[in-house]
């Protein structure tokens, strides 16, 4: 059935038509236009600056706009946009007062002018940095979103190849820079398509780019006469991409109508509108050549198969029969090689033979067809599906990956396949595993190796090496080629192939060949070395470092050098490199000289340098000297093997990143380990990068050569299955967030392999409980450890548990920790695990001695802070420790209350001393948790008094409150609760007393503040305050290049006194610490109202400051993410500058010395300026820059040739918010803004300018704003001052403004008029109109509805 194609165009344009309409009506448009709004503006100049610097910028902004507007940052290291900001001075002068009614000077009393300050702006520019879009990270800028398709597409192949044929221009795929998907260049009249995407996007992206090629060549767009703008462009291609795509069956809207909504100047739509018919003609164009394309690749594609038995029935009618062998061979054939003309010269040969009976032809032919096949470097593939499989181009022969394997290890190149047609770079034998497709070797190399095995190439004497080779393994290839030798790829032929590149060798086969000479050569240096270090005869031999190993690489550098970075000089770095007889002239001075100015002809090494190595055998003793930066000095260990237990034990201390590789536990570095060096009971591996990030793992291996990406080590074995690797995914490395020594690593997996419990285990179970359980304290008893473990979901709420090391349970419903239960406990097990039942006495007296009752009267841990979280909490945030201390200190404290209250009670009276010995040593805080705790758990016994009771249920911290506390009865003291009442009574009364001293010691000290402005100038300019608030405010507003001060008056009670506490120091704000020394001032008071107030306002106060260094200024001030910073050269031109960033941890002192030191400054060279001045200086120097720039623009600038359009916008500020019309002329556009009607105006109407020089678009100006014609403002700017057409234009345009105006007031005279005539003529018709009534006759009246 035909289709009616001029239909089918326009249902699919009105349905992309009505898809954009609803992208202007949705929330996402009005989004993009907000933020849209953000962005300036930019002048003319400006915009011509931009394009000038970086030509495919699309939305800048400054650094601080990019962070505060827009939540994005700048990328480190990215080169700003210049461009002219204004910088407007403020300046004051005096002047006559003017009277505003005449116009007039103002007199004063005496007949004089009165005079006044005026304040007034003097323009002035600088040069100011914005950035791209593509220059920042961060939040998403909103955007009209635009879905990338990733649908699949039938016989995309054939499609991306008949869309190839349908291009006017050359098609490649590539890698292209930034978010494009594809472009079409009309300078190289070619188009590039992203490689990558998704088969949907990448037909569309090729149709889109095709439509440009078609449409919007330049030559032919300027030999019909057509211009076009950008947004035309886009909307023309991106809507025949998607018309063609719904003819084709592939839906584009999710990309497309948003896509053309973004390049439309208004919900109008007028750019589509006006293309509509182009849209429709060529899409239709287009359709129909891509299903000629389409069908003649069909026909071609028939299948190589098919169209092989084609030829073999066509010929088959005409009488020939071809035997099942000839048969297959012909379909085999074509399969194979994928060659319709030799197909069918094979099958008109075979055919012609058999016709005369040519038996031996036919053999022949069927021969050399056979070869042809067996010729491919992969019997199981042929050129057919490679070509089916996406890849079409001629370079190369495909290969599977066993054939891949196979020719990789045989020496050849072999590249990865991709089905969008494209191939890879050259595979190491780890990519080929990695890749799932097909593979290809390069078909001129294919030829040469089919040559080579010719016999007539191989008996040519020319082809044959003149030196034998033999094989070496990879390792000894790349430490050969490192030392200079040649190195020969292993191939089937005789002919060999040199290594160019040390690549080849890493991601070669394993297996290498070097000329037999080369190695042994490198044999005899190994014999001479024997008869050097071994013989009686007396020799001297040479040592130099020729492949640097990194982790021992100190070539050329004296020995003090190695002995700083704690390297040892080794004979395992050298290789010797000449050997000869010692002769009594060859003194180490003596051999210097000679390998310096005579060097031996046979010495193949470099001049005797710093670390090279000379060694002397006299007969009788071997000696090594190392030669130094001056003399020599002997290396006794220099042929002992490098002390590799020192390497352990440097290693066995290095903290490293614990990790789980698929659940088992490591250590993961991010160097490179040695097997070596490795201690006994740890496992190496390494951990391979992929080629877009080498830092980001993807498989670990035993060693990794090409893209290490880090080291681990692990506890136990990994199994690398057959391939030798594990992909490890999204979940097969995983940081636990520790770091670790080796040896605590170590430590720690011998305990667990032991399945030993030791105090920080966790997740324990225990026979005949349920869920698991923690360590919280353990004991030693009769050399057995016992742990109490503690509930992981329960806590306290549920009672403890005591195991022996091996988990066994011991005790259980232990609340009071190692209490009495526990003691029976272990007496019974010990007793049954000795099995002596009448030892019972021995166990006890065993557990007696054992069971610590610790005299901890010495220890003061009253400063030690109560833990008051459960332990998730603490194992959570990484404080067990933490929360086991205040565990265990909790205990000895309810102990220490116990025996304070036994110590001092005397039967009627509890000692004064009771509480005051425990708070000394476990704290008031500590001690009152332990009394809270207690009187909660017995809130029950009326015992104790209610005032104790309610106090304990408020105890609580400034950071911690009562609902958060925990609670236990393990730390409940057990003393008689009368007894116990009073020791909380006495406790309250100490607390109570401690809070009423320290508010003693808080009594005011201070009298008053003063501020000194500058402690250098005579005389002093002092302002005192009543408060520090207004005090500080007043320091900080003095400039920081004056030595200010900031002090405190004392109360004169009991001597009057004064001192400075704050002052500023070559600009840095220090507290000044004499108070501490002055008898009387270091108190409470001060530290607490004064010193800590000031600390914590110049934490957070913004700082600016410059000072003048010998060579330089340095500018720094705070900012946002931390110091913004600026270097100037003497000039006052910039330097250097940016932001270091900070996490607050860094005074502006640290900053500034940490930055100077990158500038190879001082800051102690420094002398502290005006900050200001050196701004203003600055700025001025900018300014100059900028009128220099603007000079040097407007000097270069070509004289193009200009042509001036005009546009007419309703919404002056955003053009693509409104009605929108351009490439008008002046009438045009004049008749085009009378007719926007003013009552649905949301902001200014304007005609504006635009400037177009040799075709190309170059800026647009408003030149009528609300009816007035803005010559002021367009002549403020210098290009539209200068410009002849600009001039002409706005005289031209005043002339029709002004006659419009006339017209109009005609055209209001006349309607006037016409309307008095009017209302005269209506006035006469009323008065002629009662004489006519009397004339009528008068209806009677009824009464009751007329029907």
């Amino acid at each position: 059935m035909a289709v009616d194609r001029k239909q089918q165009m326009k249902e699919i344009t009105e349905r992309l038509e009505q898809g954009v309409k609803d992208i202007f009506t949705s929330e996402m448009y009005t989004t993009y236009l907000r933020t849209m709004a953000k962005f300036h503006n930019y002048s003319f100049n400006n915009t011509l600056l931009i394009a000038m610097q970086r030509p495919d910028a699309t939305l800048v902004a400054g650094f601080n706009a990019w962070k505060n507007k827009f939540n994005r940052y700048v990328k480190k290291g990215e080169k700003g946009i210049q461009i002219i900001a204004p910088a407007p001075i403020k300046e004051v002068e005096e002047r006559e007062k003017i009277d505003k009614d005449t116009g007039l000077a103002v007199l004063n009393e005496n007949g004089e002018p009165e005079m006044e300050r005026v304040e007034y702006v003097v323009p002035r520019f600088r040069l100011t940095t914005v950035f791209d879009i593509s220059q920042t990270d961060g939040e998403p800028i909103p955007s009209l979103e635009v879905n990338e398709l990733t649908a699949s597409v039938k016989d995309y192949a054939l499609l991306t190849a008949a869309i190839e044929q349908v291009s006017p221009v050359p098609m490649r795929f590539d890698e292209i820079e930034g978010d494009a998907k594809g472009y079409y260049s009309d300078a190289d009249k070619e188009v590039c398509i992203q490689v990558g995407m998704g088969e949907s996007q990448t037909i569309k992206t090729m149709i889109h780019e095709v439509a440009h090629a078609m449409l919007h060549n330049s030559d032919f767009m300027k030999q019909s006469g057509e211009e076009k703008d950008r947004l035309t462009k886009e909307t023309e291609a991106e809507s025949i991409a998607f018309t063609v795509c719904s003819a084709l069956g592939i839906d584009t809207s999710d990309y497309s109508f948003p896509y053309v909504a973004s390049w439309a100047s208004g919900k109008e739509m007028k750019e589509l509108k006006d293309s509509m018919d182009t849209i429709r003609l060529t899409a239709a164009d287009f359709l129909e050549k891509l299903e000629a394309a389409v069908a003649e690749r069909s026909a071609e594609r028939m299948t190589a198969m098919q169209y092989a038995e084609k030829l073999i029935a066509n010929k088959e009618q005409e009488k020939t029969i071809f035997d099942d062998e000839q048969r297959d061979l012909i379909v085999n054939f074509a399969f194979k090689l994928d060659d319709r003309a030799a197909t069918e010269e094979l099958v008109n040969g075979l055919a012609a033979a058999l016709a005369e009976d040519d038996k031996e032809e036919a053999n022949r032919l069927m021969y050399d067809a056979q070869e042809k096949i067996e010729n491919l470097p992969d019997r199981m593939i042929g050129l057919s599906e490679m070509h089916d499989y996406g890849y079409r181009k001629d370079d190369v022969l495909p290969l599977m990956k066993e054939g891949a394997r196979e020719w990789h290890r045989l020496g050849e190149r072999i590249y990865p396949l991709f089905r969008d047609g494209t191939a890879g770079d050259y595979a190491s034998q780890e990519e080929i595993e990695q890749h799932d497709g097909i593979f290809g070797i390069k078909a001129d190399a294919w030829d040469a190796i089919l040559l080579e095995q010719r016999e007539d190439y191989a008996e040519n004497e020319y082809a044959r090496p003149d030196f034998q080779l033999t094989v070496i393994n990879r390792e000894q290839a790349l430490r050969l080629y490192d030392e200079g030798k040649q190195i020969y790829l292993v191939r089937i032929s005789p002919w060999p192939i040199l290594v160019t590149a040390r690549e080849e060798i890493e991601r070669g086969s394993d297996t290498f060949q070097i000329a037999i000479a080369d190695l042994e050569q490198e044999r005899n240096m190994t014999e001479q070395e024997n008869m050097l270090l071994n013989s009686g005869e007396k020799q001297f031999g040479i040592y130099q470092i020729t492949a640097r190993d990194p982790e021992h690489d100190y070539r050329f550098m004296g020995l003090d050098y190695v002995q700083k970075k704690g390297m040892t000089v080794s004979r395992a770095d050298y290789d010797l490199i000449y050997a000869a007889p010692l002769t009594d002239k060859d003194t180490l001075d003596g051999i210097y000289e000679r390998f310096n100015i005579q060097r031996p002809a046979d010495f193949t090494g470099h001049s005797l340098s710093v670390s090279d190595v000379v060694v002397l055998n006299d007969g009788s003793t071997v000696k090594a000297y190392y030669v130094d930066s001056i003399g020599f000095a002997e290396l006794p260990d220099f042929f002992k093997e490098r002390n590799m237990d020192l390497q352990k034990e440097n290693l066995l201390n290095e903290k490293l990143q614990e990790i789980e590789i698929f659940d088992k536990p490591g250590l993961f570095s991010n160097g490179r380990l040695r097997d070596e060096d490795v201690p006994e009971g740890l496992y190496r591996y390494d951990l391979r990068g992929s080629d877009y990030d080498p830092g980001q793992p993807i498989t670990v291996e035993k060693t990794v050569v090409v893209n290490h990406a880090a080291s681990v080590l692990m506890a136990e074995e990994l199994d690398l299955g057959v391939e030798g690797r594990l992909e490890l995914g999204e979940d097969g490395l995983n940081f636990t967030g520790a770091e670790l020594t080796v040896r605590e690593f170590m430590e720690e997996q011998q305990q667990k392999g032991k399945g030993l419990i030791h105090g920080d285990s966790d997740h324990i179970t225990v026979e005949g409980h349920i869920g698991t359980w923690y360590s919280v304290d353990e004991t030693e008893i009769g050399g057995e450890k016992f742990f109490l473990l503690e509930h992981e979901e329960h806590g306290d709420m549920a009672a403890c548990v005591a195991v022996n090391e091996q988990g066994k349970l011991v005790a259980e419903d232990l609340w009071n920790g190692f209490d009495e239960d526990f003691q029976e406990a272990v007496q019974k097990y010990l007793s049954e695990k000795w099995n002596m039942p009448k030892k019972e006495d021995v166990v006890s007296e065993i557990i007696e001695k054992a069971v610590p009752v610790p005299d901890n009267s010495a220890q003061d841990y009253s400063a030690v802070p109560v833990y008051y979280e459960p332990f998730s909490y603490a194992k959570e945030n990484d404080e067990v420790d933490l929360y086991r201390t205040s565990y265990r200190l909790n205990g000895e404290c309810k102990q220490a209350i116990h025996e304070a209250i036994a110590d001092n009670y005397d039967g009627m009276y509890l000692g004064d001393d009771a509480v005051d010995q425990v708070v000394r040593q476990y704290g008031m805080e500590r001690v009152g948790y332990i009394l809270a705790n207690t009187l909660h758990h017995k809130s029950y016994d009326g015992r104790f008094s209610r005032s104790n009771k309610e106090w304990a249920e408020q105890v609580s911290t400034p950071e911690h409150n009562v609902d958060r506390m925990t609670f236990r009865t393990d730390w409940v003291v057990d003393s008689h609760p009368a007894i116990l009442d009073g020791f909380v009574t006495m406790f309250r009364e100490e607390l109570e007393a401690q809070k009423k001293l320290e508010q003693e010691q808080e009594q005011p000290f201070v009298k008053q503040f003063y501020v000194v402005e500058n402690l250098q100038a005579a005389p002093l300019k002092i302002e005192r305050f009543g408060n520090l608030d207004d005090a500080m405010s007043q320091y900080q507003a003095l400039p920081s290049h004056y030595m200010k001060a900031l002090g405190v008056e004392k109360n004169p009670d009991p001597l009057p006194g004064s001192l400075d506490i704050l002052q500023c120091k070559n600009g840095i704000d220090t507290i000044v610490e004499d108070y501490k020394t002055v008898p009387g001032w270091d108190n409470p008071y001060i530290q607490n109202h004064v010193v800590q107030p000031l600390q914590g306002a110049l934490a957070v106060q913004d700082v600016e400051l410059s000072y003048e260094l010998p060579d330089a200024y340095f500018h720094i001030q705070t900012c946002e993410d931390g110091f913004d910073y600026t270097l100037y050269n003497k000039d006052f031109t910039e330097r250097d500058g940016g932001v270091l960033e900070t996490d607050g941890d860094k005074s502006v002192q640290e900053a500034m010395t940490e930055l100077l030191a990158e500038f190879g400054c001082d800051a102690v060279e420094g002398r502290v300026m005006d900050a200001a001045e050196l701004r203003e200086q600055a700025d001025t120097v900018a300014e100059q820059q900028a009128e220099v720039l603007k000079e040097k623009l407007a000097a270069e600038r070509p004289a193009p040739e200009e042509m001036l359009s005009f546009y007419v916008a309703e919404c002056l500020e955003f053009t693509f918010a409104g009605e929108f019309h351009d490439h008008l002329t002046m009438e045009e556009a004049l008749e085009a803004y009378d007719k926007i009607p003013s009552e649905r105006m949301n902001a200014d109407k304007c005609i504006g300018f635009c400037i177009e020089e040799d075709g190309g678009f170059v800026g647009m100006y408003e030149l009528v704003v609300n009816d007035k014609v803005q010559r002021e403002n367009i002549n403020s700017i210098n290009y539209f001052r200068d410009d002849k057409l600009v001039q002409q234009a706005i005289s031209d345009m005043e002339k029709l403004m002004a006659a419009r105006q006339q017209s109009k007031e005609q055209e209001r005279s006349s309607t006037k008029k016409s309307v008095l005539d009017a209302l005269r003529g209506l006035k006469a018709k009323k008065q002629e109109q009662p004489a006519q009534e009397q004339d009528k006759p008068k209806k009677a009246k009824k009464k009751g509805m007329e029907l």
